[in-house]
Protein backbone atom coordinates (compact mmCIF):
# COMPACT_ATOMS: atom_id res chain seq x y z
CA UNK A 1 0.00 0.00 0.00
CA UNK A 2 2.66 2.89 1.15
CA UNK A 3 4.34 2.27 -2.38
CA UNK A 4 0.83 2.43 -4.26
CA UNK A 5 0.28 5.51 -2.14
CA UNK A 6 3.49 7.01 -3.07
CA UNK A 7 4.86 7.21 0.41
CA UNK A 8 8.27 7.78 0.02
CA UNK A 9 8.71 9.28 3.73
CA UNK A 10 8.60 5.75 5.33
CA UNK A 11 11.61 4.04 6.57
CA UNK A 12 10.70 0.40 7.67
CA UNK A 13 13.37 -2.07 8.88
CA UNK A 14 12.91 -6.18 9.19
CA UNK A 15 15.14 -7.89 11.82
CA UNK A 16 15.88 -10.98 9.67
CA UNK A 17 17.64 -13.13 11.92
CA UNK A 18 16.77 -16.27 10.15
CA UNK A 19 14.59 -17.91 13.16
CA UNK A 20 10.92 -18.22 13.52
CA UNK A 21 9.33 -20.37 16.08
CA UNK A 22 11.44 -23.27 16.42
CA UNK A 23 13.12 -23.20 13.10
CA UNK A 24 15.57 -21.81 10.76
CA UNK A 25 12.62 -19.35 8.08
CA UNK A 26 15.64 -20.52 5.34
CA UNK A 27 15.22 -23.98 6.04
CA UNK A 28 11.07 -23.84 6.85
CA UNK A 29 9.92 -21.04 4.38
CA UNK A 30 13.08 -21.09 1.72
CA UNK A 31 10.29 -19.17 -0.92
CA UNK A 32 10.51 -15.97 1.47
CA UNK A 33 14.00 -15.41 0.59
CA UNK A 34 15.83 -12.84 -0.68
CA UNK A 35 13.65 -10.57 1.64
CA UNK A 36 14.54 -7.61 -0.18
CA UNK A 37 13.77 -8.44 -3.49
CA UNK A 38 10.45 -9.56 -2.23
CA UNK A 39 9.99 -5.65 -1.05
CA UNK A 40 11.59 -4.46 -4.28
CA UNK A 41 8.70 -6.36 -6.12
CA UNK A 42 6.44 -4.76 -4.21
CA UNK A 43 7.87 -1.19 -5.15
CA UNK A 44 9.87 -0.22 -2.26
CA UNK A 45 13.75 0.70 -2.20
CA UNK A 46 15.53 -1.93 -0.28
CA UNK A 47 19.06 -2.32 1.10
CA UNK A 48 20.16 -5.41 3.29
CA UNK A 49 22.79 -4.71 5.92
CA UNK A 50 24.18 -5.94 9.14
CA UNK A 51 21.88 -5.19 11.45
CA UNK A 52 24.44 -5.12 14.09
CA UNK A 53 26.26 -2.01 12.60
CA UNK A 54 24.74 1.22 13.31
CA UNK A 55 26.90 2.90 11.14
CA UNK A 56 25.87 0.30 8.39
CA UNK A 57 22.07 1.43 9.09
CA UNK A 58 22.99 4.92 9.12
CA UNK A 59 24.68 4.58 5.94
CA UNK A 60 21.31 2.90 3.92
CA UNK A 61 18.87 4.91 5.38
CA UNK A 62 20.67 8.00 4.69
CA UNK A 63 22.23 7.50 1.46
CA UNK A 64 18.88 5.59 0.10
CA UNK A 65 17.76 7.02 -3.39
CA UNK A 66 14.23 8.36 -2.53
CA UNK A 67 11.18 8.52 -3.62
CA UNK A 68 9.41 5.63 -2.70
CA UNK A 69 9.20 3.64 0.45
CA UNK A 70 12.67 2.34 1.81
CA UNK A 71 12.78 -0.78 3.70
CA UNK A 72 16.58 -1.59 5.48
CA UNK A 73 16.44 -5.70 5.37
CA UNK A 74 18.90 -5.87 8.89
CA UNK A 75 20.23 -9.49 8.89
CA UNK A 76 21.19 -10.45 12.58
CA UNK A 77 22.73 -13.15 15.05
CA UNK A 78 19.45 -13.88 17.19
CA UNK A 79 20.86 -13.55 21.26
CA UNK A 80 24.44 -12.05 19.54
CA UNK A 81 26.90 -11.34 22.06
CA UNK A 82 25.97 -14.14 24.56
CA UNK A 83 27.58 -17.26 24.54
CA UNK A 84 24.41 -19.27 25.23
CA UNK A 85 21.68 -17.66 23.23
CA UNK A 86 23.37 -16.97 20.03
CA UNK A 87 21.59 -18.78 17.45
CA UNK A 88 19.41 -20.89 20.17
CA UNK A 89 15.49 -20.54 19.25
CA UNK A 90 14.37 -20.86 22.83
CA UNK A 91 15.41 -17.59 23.93
CA UNK A 92 12.22 -16.18 21.69
CA UNK A 93 10.19 -17.55 24.17
CA UNK A 94 11.80 -17.92 27.50
CA UNK A 95 13.73 -15.16 29.51
CA UNK A 96 17.31 -15.30 31.06
CA UNK A 97 17.14 -16.53 34.91
CA UNK A 98 18.53 -14.05 37.83
CA UNK A 99 22.07 -16.29 37.23
CA UNK A 100 21.60 -16.21 33.58
CA UNK A 101 20.56 -12.57 33.52
CA UNK A 102 24.16 -11.80 34.89
CA UNK A 103 26.43 -14.19 32.88
CA UNK A 104 25.02 -12.44 29.90
CA UNK A 105 25.88 -8.69 31.06
CA UNK A 106 29.41 -10.14 31.97
CA UNK A 107 29.82 -11.30 28.57
CA UNK A 108 28.06 -8.21 26.81
CA UNK A 109 30.28 -6.19 29.04
CA UNK A 110 33.72 -8.19 28.24
CA UNK A 111 33.01 -7.50 24.85
CA UNK A 112 32.96 -4.02 24.77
Amino acid sequence: MASSLRLDNIVAAVDNNDFQSLGRTSETHPSFYPLSDKFRAFGWEAAEIDGHDSAAIFEAVTGRQGGRPFMVVAKTVKGKGVSYMENVPIWHYRAPNKDEYYRAIDELESAR
